[in-house]
Formats: C-alpha cells, sequence, structure tokens
C-alpha cells in the first residue's frame, strides 16, 4: 500500500511537470503573449488573403499579430492588430500587405515612421 501512494505522489508531480514545460514551449515557441499589447487599428481598401492571427512584422522581425478584421465604417476593411508593448509606432507609420512565401501567405509589413509616437487607439494608420 505504501509502494502505490508513492507511485501515485511520484505520477502527481511528473504531471505537474509535464503541464508546466508544455506551457512553457508554447508561450515561448509558440508566440502567445501573456503581457499588455499595443493595440492599432489599420483600414485596408482590400484585406483579401489576410489571415487571423497573420504575422505583423517590423524589419522581417515578428512584433505582433492580427487580432480580428471587419468592414469598416466608411470603407475598406479595419484590421485590429496587437503588437509588443515595448514597439515603437510612430505617427507617420505605414502599413503594407506583403507576401511570405511563394505560397501565398500574407502578413503586414510595419514601417514605424519618424519619431513622434502615436497614442494608442487613435484609429487607422495610413497605408500605402
Amino acid at each position: 500500500m505504501n509502494d502505490n501512494k508513492k507511485m501515485l505522489a511520484w505520477l502527481g508531480l511528473m504531471s505537474i511537470l509535464a503541464v508546466t514545460a508544455i506551457t512553457y514551449f508554447a508561450i515561448k515557441v509558440g508566440g502567445i503573449s501573456v503581457g499588455n499589447q499595443q493595440r492599432f487599428r489599420l483600414v485596408f481598401a482590400n484585406a483579401t488573403g489576410i489571415p487571423d492571427n497573420a504575422d505583423i512584422r517590423v524589419y522581417g522581425i515578428k512584433i505582433g499579430t492580427v487580432e480580428s478584421m471587419e468592414l469598416a465604417p466608411d470603407h475598406g476593411a479595419s484590421v485590429w492588430i496587437a503588437i509588443k508593448p515595448d514597439s515603437v509606432v510612430h505617427q507617420d507609420a505605414r502599413a503594407v500587405i506583403k507576401s511570405k512565401s511563394l505560397l501565398g501567405e500574407r502578413f503586414i509589413e510595419l514601417q514605424p515612421g519618424a519619431p513622434k509616437p502615436l497614442s494608442l487607439l487613435v484609429g487607422p494608420l495610413p497605408i500605402q
């Protein structure tokens, strides 16, 4: 009976360690964010081909993802993005839809612009 309790305790400990390790690697490797992020709305005339969770990149480095898309109230498509809190986006920033590969996978390249910080959630960024 005592060996049974030791085996169950050992199995419980190993299960906790396994779940912790899987969670850690999902956050680190999978790019899951657990902190605060900056949110912006981009307005495109046409958002065809942008999948949910598409990458947001600056100079080829991933800094965020697409959160959601909807019809813009005035025209086109509103694309809500979330980027890392330490990423700097300036008033004259530009957003361009680009292809990641020949297969057509798309991402948004954010060109951060010149230093004049943009307030969060102030409206659409101009596009090229």
